[in-house]
């Protein structure tokens, strides 16, 4: 079997890129007295202390993978040697460390130093451009200490702004112009040239197994789950028109009036003119009533307005919010592809051959159309 190594020689400071070409049934032992002649380690004298540094079998030196000693008996097919395996002789200082953890991750996800990723846990970081700056952001455009990044035991973290308030953004709003001092999961805060982004830390999650020849590791890629179509037109109702009072009827009040007195110089009768004082009494009343149930109706109709126009608002800018978080998610910077593929996570490959952005690259961060139309 033929399998590319990296070997260290974390006391030589040696290391050296080689093609094993080996039977499967070899043992680590035999192994490792090869390995060490390419780094230089053959002849030296190591003085053993404790289990690490002792010698192998027939004096070959012991092999670490992934921080753990190989037993030199081993064969290869049952070690973990395994293509691309970075291999420390006589200590485990020279493997790979592991992944390291926390809470939340802080990303640069654009600027000079795009890519990086710092794990954190409880506590409080300093953010910024200076060497005493826990977070050490590589951009000119940033104060020594730009930012104080806070995360509490439950994840939820708060940023306090050092520099100018007016030129950092929290999500394209201005952080001196928001209530409160949150940083939420998933925004940006953009300051200098940079973007850094808070995001949850989830471990490696991709489903990996030996293969059976023993050489690698079988991915189990999952299938692309896509986003869920989106509701991206609204429309605002109408609004109410203005309110018009009605005119008094003069006209139909004075009417009954001149008809009660040509009745009683016609006919005689008197009680003609109590019938005509009682119509434009009734006509008034009626009309003062009309009054009011119309300006309580206008003002029913402008209130349910303004909330079905607040709702559809609300509703737009969720669609807005969950458009940029969908083309973040579709279109990942560095700094997530590298967690995606160092990890792996179980986005490494998602993109197929067929899918329309098998090739489509990040390049940058800016300002593009919106689906969402008011």
């Amino acid at each position: 079997m033929r399998l590319t190594l990296t070997v260290v020689d974390p006391y030589g400071g040696g290391s050296a890129d080689v093609v094993l070409d080996a039977d499967p049934e070899s043992t680590v032992g035999d192994i490792a007295e090869e390995l060490a002649k390419q780094v230089g380690v053959a002849g030296a004298q190591v003085i053993p202390i404790g289990h690490q540094g002792q010698a192998g079998a027939g004096g070959a030196p012991l092999v670490y993978v992934d921080g753990y000693a190989v037993d030199p008996s081993a064969t290869v097919v049952g070690s973990p040697l395994r293509e691309g395996a970075v291999v420390s002789l006589q200590d485990p200082s020279g493997c790979l460390p592991g992944e390291p953890t926390g809470l939340v991750e802080l990303r640069v996800v654009g600027g000079p130093g795009a890519g990086f990723v710092h794990r954190l846990g409880v506590g409080k970081y300093d953010i910024g451009s200076g060497p005493a700056a826990y977070v050490r952001v590589e951009d000119p455009e940033v104060d020594a200490r730009a930012l104080t990044l806070s995360v509490a035991t439950d994840g939820t973290c708060k940023v306090a702004v050092h520099s100018d308030e007016e030129g950092v953004t929290l999500d394209g709003e201005p952080v001196g112009e928001r209530d409160g001092d949150d940083w939420p999961l998933g925004a940006q805060i953009a300051v200098g040239n940079s973007l850094v982004e808070l995001a949850r830390y989830a471990p490696p999650n991709a489903a990996l197994k030996w293969s059976e020849d023993g050489v690698g590791l079988d991915y189990n890629r999952p299938p692309r789950l896509r986003p869920a179509e989106r509701q991206t037109n609204f429309r605002l109702p109408s609004s109410p028109r203005d309110y018009e009072a009605r005119p008094l009827p003069w006209l139909m009040a004075l009417t009954p009036l001149v008809g009660a007195v040509v009745a009683v110089m016609v006919f005689g009768r008197w009680y003609y003119l109590i019938m005509a004082g009682l119509s434009p009494i009734l006509l008034f009343a009626n009309y003062f009533n009309d009054k009011k149930h119309g300006r309580k109706s206008h003002a029913k109709q402008v209130k349910e307005y303004e909330e079905q126009k607040a709702r559809i608002e609300k509703d737009a800018q969720a669609a807005l919010v969950a458009e940029r978080d969908d083309r973040r998610q579709a279109i990942p910077d560095p700094a997530v592809v590298l967690s995606v593929g160092t990890g792996p996570r179980t986005r490494l490959w998602e993109r197929r051959r067929t899918d329309r952005d098998h090739l489509l690259l990040r390049v940058g961060t800016g300002q593009l159309p919106s689906e969402v139309v008011l």
